[in-house]
């Protein structure tokens, strides 16, 4: 057999395991999950809340759903580690607006009431991969309206299981990482990055360019430096 002819074989085999791999993970998706009789205890979660005063408040819905929204929870075996966890987390990403509040994408600002949407005020552009580039607002709600809090952590529900599915499923997985189809995984992966998000962000952005006025997006981007 030709050289060229061996490789497309391969090439053809990584595809169907791949394929195979894929409706695999969607009937494993599709057992579902059981609840358990009795929550199980596991670790602590640490979360921003309401001040009791700010609780008393008129409008303390329109926080709390904020909180809901865009509040960071961090999970630890026990609350040392949930605080090192913690810190690590809004030391290396600038997701957050100030600790313990992420930032509101725009494609997820409708999920908010209009008295919520008040706190977040003006934007910049934070690349999403699925979305391409996405506006991303800053919430503005003064820091001393929350406080810092530890919750227990439970299991209330259980992944059900079949050891057919997750023996096929760990067969398949080694034989793509290994030698012989380490080649067409990586290319896989290029392609992943350069075709499908690169290509979205370039329709976009060429829409974009289309419909533009300069006088329009400078009142958008600079309305809160020159009112």
């Amino acid at each position: 057999m030709r050289q060229f002819n061996k490789i497309k074989k391969k090439e053809k085999e990584f595809r169907l395991l791949t394929k195979e791999l894929s409706n695999l993970y969607e009937a494993k998706r599709g057992l579902g999950v059981i609840k358990l009789d009795k929550p199980i205890r596991n670790g602590w979660v640490k979360h921003l809340a309401l001040r009791d005063d700010i609780s008393r408040r008129k409008d303390a819905s329109v926080f709390q759903e904020i909180v809901n929204h865009c509040g960071v929870r961090i999970w630890g075996t026990d609350k040392r580690q949930a605080d090192r966890a913690w810190n690590n987390y809004h030391s290396k990403k600038n997701e957050t607006s100030f600790t313990g509040i992420r930032h509101l994408l725009g494609e997820k600002r409708k999920f908010i009431s209009s008295m919520g949407r008040m706190w977040f005020n003006g934007f910049d552009w934070e690349w999403v991969p699925q979305s391409g580039y996405v506006k991303r607002y800053f919430c503005k709600v003064p820091r001393h309206f929350f406080v810092t809090k530890y919750s227990k952590s439970f299991i209330t529900h259980k992944a059900i299981i079949d050891p057919v599915l997750e023996s096929r499923i760990e067969k398949i997985e080694q034989r793509l990482i290994s030698n012989e189809f380490f080649h067409f995984s990586s290319i896989e992966r290029r392609k992943a990055i350069s075709e499908f998000y690169h290509k979205k962000v370039s329709r976009r952005v060429h829409a974009a360019l289309h419909s533009y006025d300069e006088n329009v997006f400078d009142r958008n981007v600079y309305r809160d430096f020159n009112p």
